[in-house]
This record gives structure tokens, C-alpha cells and sequence, in this order.
């Protein structure tokens, strides 16, 4: 409460606090708080995700990307712990997962790229930061050469130097663009009123559970009703029938 009245309610702040009781609650057994808190989390660093995804660096995009699923991660496992969570458990539940899988490295790497598709300098950035970063895995891979472990040092110093500053430039280059696009308020019922009564929409994702175990899961929606979600079991057991 003293965080929230302090950095407001939509602070990102909230929600690694959020995730934090979410993990207590459900270590008490307290699945509906936890799911509660989890889905909470989930909202507000998909929020700002969204708002600052043109503004913000590659480096930052792939790290607010990684907490965001990692949100997304204890969302599902703190629902599928729940033995009969609510029909609006479940539609929370599939529109979070909806509208956040949209918000992913690549996509927001090529929403960032369509802001500026005409944009020549934008283009120019985004070629250099890539350039820099492969000479620098290339480099990394190949070590030092011989006794020159100084000389391997100030290259790759040098080369995270120059990343560091292409991405600073092109923060400020995209600062002064809007946020992305706002999804639809309800990407569910988006999905509903395109299909026909006969088609089926399913989609899988693949998330980690409370007690670090790779699983899949499914959500399928149908024209009209609750969408399901559905735990389809361990990635491993489910990879190995696949062969």
C-alpha cells in the first residue's frame, strides 16, 4: 500500500512486488490471491511494455521482454495450481495470455522497424547495432589469441562502447514517437467476431511452472462461450512422443 500511494498505481515497480506476494500466497496455498496478484503483474509490465516499446533500447526491449514472460510464467502456473478457479478466472486468464504473447522480442522488434520503415537513419541504427553485436559474439567465441588478453579486453570494450551509443541514439530517435498501439480491450471477443460457428481457434504456448518445469499449455476459443485453457503436460514427456 505505501509503494502503491507512493509510485502510483500503474508504477512497474508494483509489479515485481506483485509477483513477490503472488509466490508467497501460493507457497500458503492461497492459489486465487496468488492468481489474483500474478494476473495483476502481468497487466501492468505488459502495460508498460507496450507504452515504451519504441523509446526503449534492444538491450532493455529483450530484458523487460524476459520479465514479462517470466509474469506470464507464474500467471499460469499460480491458475493451473488452482483446483476450480471461476469462468472469469479463465477469461482473465486467456486475454492476458492473448494479448501479452503479441509482445515478444521479435514483435516488438518489428513493430519498432515499421515505426520507422521509411526512416533511413532508423534503418542505419539498426544495422550497426547488429553489425557491433555479432562482431562481438564472433570475438567472444574466438577469445584471446595467444598472451593478448589486454588486446581482447579493449576490443570488446570497445565494441560494447559502440553498442552502448548506437542504442542511445536510437532511444532518442524513437522518444518522441506515440506508444504502440493499444490491443483490443477484449482480444478475445477480437477473435470471436471473425469466426464461424464451426471454427475452432487454439493456441499453444510453452511456460515454466512454479517448480521450474517446462510445460505446454493450450487455449482454445471457440465463436461464442468461456474459452478453455488447458495444461497439456511436460515439455519433455510431450517432446518425446513427438520424437
Amino acid at each position: 500500500a505505501v509503494y502503491q500511494s507512493v509510485l502510483g498505481q500503474e508504477h512497474p515497480t508494483l509489479a515485481g512486488l506483485c509477483e513477490l506476494r503472488a509466490k508467497i500466497c501460493l507457497a500458503e496455498g492461497k492459489q486465487e490471491s496468488a492468481f489474483r496478484l500474478a494476473s495483476k503483474s502481468v497487466e501492468l509490465r505488459s502495460r508498460h511494455l507496450r507504452q515504451n516499446a519504441v523509446a526503449f533500447s534492444e538491450r532493455d526491449g529483450l530484458l523487460y521482454s524476459d520479465k514479462l514472460r517470466a509474469a506470464r510464467n507464474l500467471m499460469l502456473g499460480c491458475f493451473f495450481s488452482h483446483s476450480s478457479p471461476t469462468s472469469s478466472d479463465s477469461m482473465l486468464c486467456a486475454q492476458l495470455v492473448v494479448k501479452t504473447k503479441a509482445l515478444v522480442t521479435q514483435d516488438i522488434a518489428m513493430q519498432r522497424r515499421n515505426y520507422r520503415a521509411n526512416d533511413a537513419r532508423y534503418d542505419t541504427l539498426i544495422a550497426q547495432i547488429q553489425h557491433a553485436r555479432s562482431l562481438q559474439m564472433r570475438e567472444f567465441i574466438k577469445g584471446p589469441q595467444g598472451n593478448s588478453v589486454c588486446k581482447f579486453k579493449k576490443g570488446m570494450d570497445s565494441l560494447r562502447t559502440v553498442i552502448e551509443v548506437k542504442e542511445k541514439e536510437l532511444a532518442r530517435l524513437t522518444a518522441s514517437e506515440e506508444s504502440l498501439d493499444e490491443p483490443p480491450a477484449d482480444p478475445v471477443k477480437a477473435i470471436q467476431t471473425v469466426l464461424s460457428d464451426t471454427t475452432l481457434v487454439v493456441e499453444y504456448i510453452k511456460y515454466i511452472d512454479p517448480i521450474n518445469v517446462s510445460r505446454y499449455a493450450a487455449i482454445t476459443i471457440a465463436r461464442s462461450g468461456m474459452p478453455r485453457i488447458i495444461d497439456l503436460g511436460s515439455v519433455r514427456s510431450i517432446d518425446s512422443l513427438i520424437g
